[in-house]
């Protein structure tokens, strides 16, 4: 019962949020992928990903200009190259570094703290968050999610790698060109493991 409200339990939270480009972005991709598996069209998770960009530009046009597209789309990209949690936070790091490095110093310890409070932030915060709408613990919760912005600011601050923490920002469609290349490669990757 619970998996087949899903979908509009899903829509619903993207209608919530304001609709903001990522988390369309994500919904689009899951619509996909149940189409994909209902229908049997076995594309893979690399040729969902590039649909669902793509698809999320055709309906607001003005997202190629959006940086949290993107950044959504690299991420992504990282988790499906990834075959654990650590694999996942390491590429998704290396993926996002021309895409982050114009605003964020470079800081290789992002990804042992992806690795360790991604676990806290997906099985205690995320529920303890929601049951903020039924019980009177929004003050504790927010106070954990403080705390972690400022571990997480903390440790942004600080690049390991000073002579290099910053870039100059390039044009979008250079990063459109990266992304759109790393995505066909892995698109390309997939095919050859299948035949």
């Amino acid at each position: 019962f619970v998996r087949s409200l899903s979908p509009l339990l899903l829509f619903i939270f993207v209608l919530l949020t304001g609709m903001e480009a990522p988390i369309v972005r994500a919904f689009v991709y899951l619509c996909l992928a149940w189409i994909s598996q209902t229908n049997k069209l076995f594309y893979n998770s690399f040729q969902l990903l590039l649909a669902s960009v793509i698809l999320c530009v055709g309906l607001q046009p003005e997202w190629i200009e959006s940086r949290s597209l993107l950044l959504s789309w690299g991420a992504c990209l990282g988790i499906h190259y990834g075959k654990n949690l650590f694999t996942q936070s390491l590429f998704c790091y290396l993926i996002l570094i021309p895409l982050i490095s114009d605003f964020s110093a470079l800081s290789p310890l992002s990804i042992l703290i992806n690795c360790s409070l991604t676990p806290v932030v997906s099985f205690l915060l995320f529920p303890l968050s929601l049951l903020c709408f039924l019980l009177p613990i929004s003050q504790y919760v927010d106070l954990i999610w403080n705390s972690l912005f400022v571990i997480g600011q903390e440790v942004t601050q600080r690049s390991l790698f000073p002579g290099i923490s910053q870039y100059p920002h390039l044009p979008t469609t250079l990063y459109w060109l990266y992304l759109g290349v790393l995505n066909l490669f892995a698109i390309e990757i997939e095919k050859r493991k299948g035949l």
